[in-house]
């Protein structure tokens, strides 16, 4: 269960990725800011963005 998570995390970062560097939004520093972009963009609302980033927090001790 733990694996699956964690790849629900890696999906996310990169789409966020994906889209911030198909639209030219910036250069992200972190995964976290990926999703802040999205969200300065109106791609992404800002309560989902937080949820995201948090996961992207739980990545990395998974």
């Amino acid at each position: 269960m733990i694996l699956n998570i964690q790849r629900a995390c890696e999906a996310s970062i990169d789409l966020a990725m994906h889209i911030v560097a198909g639209k030219k939004l910036g250069l992200p520093q972190s995964s976290r800011e990926a999703f802040d972009l999205l969200v300065t963009a109106g791609l992404l609302s800002a309560d989902l963005a937080n949820k995201l980033k948090a996961m992207v927090g739980f990545r990395n001790i998974a």
